[in-house]
């Protein structure tokens, strides 16, 4: 509550002006206190005690102790920016409501959240710095969503935070402006799209790409697969005119077709696993498009396979890739040579329709991010080894080999 100043020799109320507000553990005991300004003057809007043995600010949520008691009401949570905030959706009968009190929200502070609540809504204030900060909560927790834990973003109309809407309307206004709450991938996406010029080409690459970044930070797989996919959909019906089709109507329910049909492929492939199905689309690629493959052959050199039969039909295309053979050549050969592999990957290789239509600078890209994919789970599984190396024998070379390693990966 105090702080002590050595050249004044006296001690300072932490909190005056202030209304202060006790934050307690998930066992109800208090551990810590918040401030909320009540003049608007220049000081932070909050400010929260020092960080104890008991209390770390990253890892502590305002009435979690109490709002997990209607998990087995809701799997929703309403996370917002201040006390009051909780205070007075608490009492107009919102239960299910927590606070960051007014810090960013931490990875620590969501995967708490998720063992309580499935599906939280982070509701910040409609101002200019609340949807900043939303954004930035965004970026921050895109990476650790998964097929059971999700986030969703509920847009308050500008100069309202939730407080304003309870009072100002009623509760059934804010529940109705919850009811239209947008899963974090579209918040994103719908954020960043208003900010291209859509005739632009250049700013269009520039945000494919910013979006395939983002995608790629996704730790769940199979999420980051259909995810990606959806953007890069979208991306393309940004430039209509490119995107022309003699049947508007049947292509779009082709495409929808197509997408349910790799998903269903991506679930049956139950006897392979996630390395097997990425080699075989390499191998597809390699032998159905050499040109495209060629072009990437250094990368495709360095791939470590870790089937035996897909690295030896690998060795054999690139050896067919020194003699300058056409694709029709190359594709006769390999099959020839190797029937049932070849086989075993036509059937199995996910791209057989993802990639139907796709122009050569598309599937240049596929490939691009197959093998960044491989390259980076080799990078982990290296970086893994060498640091148990270091814990157990504390090996010199392997520490300096691991530096260099995630600097290397840091450049990259």
């Amino acid at each position: 509550m105090f702080y002590f100043i050595e050249n004044k020799n006296k001690f300072i109320d932490r909190f005056n002006n202030r209304i202060i507000f006790p934050i307690n553990n998930l066992s109800n005991d208090p551990i810590a206190f918040g401030g909320r300004v009540i003049e608007n003057n220049k000081l932070a809007k909050y400010i929260n005690s020092p960080e104890t043995e008991f209390y770390k600010k990253s890892r502590q949520l305002f009435n979690l102790n109490n709002a997990k008691d209607e998990r087995s009401l809701t799997s929703e949570v309403i996370i917002v920016e201040g006390y009051m905030d909780v205070i007075s959706l608490y009492s107009a009968g919102i239960k299910n409501v927590i606070s960051n009190s007014g810090t960013a929200i931490t990875e620590n502070q969501i995967n708490l959240v998720w063992k309580f609540f499935k599906d939280p809504i982070i509701c910040l204030d409609g101002d200019q710095s609340g949807q900043s900060a939303a954004l930035r909560i965004a970026e921050r927790l895109f990476p650790l969503i998964n097929e059971e834990n999700k986030i969703f973003f509920s847009i308050l109309p500008e100069g309202n935070d939730p407080d304003d809407i309870i009072k100002k309307k009623n509760k059934q206004t804010f529940l109705d402006i919850l009811n239209q709450k947008i899963i974090i991938q579209k918040y994103i996406w719908e954020t960043y799209v208003e900010q291209v010029n859509k005739n632009n080409p250049y700013e269009v690459s520039k945000f494919e790409k910013q979006m395939r970044k983002m995608c790629q930070l996704i730790k769940d797989e199979t999420l980051r697969k259909y995810i990606l996919e959806d953007f890069l959909n979208k991306i393309n019906n940004l430039t209509p005119n490119l995107n022309v089709k003699p049947n508007f109507n049947f292509t779009k329910r082709r495409n929808f077709k197509v997408l349910n049909e790799t998903k269903k492929i991506h679930f049956q492939k139950k006897n392979f696993t996630r390395d097997d199905l990425l080699e075989f689309s390499i191998l597809y690629i390699m032998i159905y498009f050499s040109g495209v493959a060629k072009v990437k052959i250094n990368e495709i050199k360095n791939a470590d396979f870790l089937d035996e039969k897909n690295d030896e039909i690998k060795q054999d295309l690139l050896k067919l890739y020194e003699i300058n053979s056409s694709e029709k050549e190359i594709q006769d050969a390999i099959i020839k040579s190797n029937p049932d592999l070849v086989k075993r990957i036509d059937e199995n290789s996910n791209l057989k329709i993802i990639i139907n239509k796709k122009n050569y600078n598309q599937i240049q890209e596929i490939l691009k991010d197959l093998l960044f994919e491989i390259s980076e789970k080799d990078h982990k599984k290296k970086i893994e080894s060498l640091e148990k190396k270091v814990i157990n024998n504390m090996d010199e070379n392997a520490y300096l080999e691991l530096v260099n390693l995630k600097s290397q990966i840091n450049r990259e």
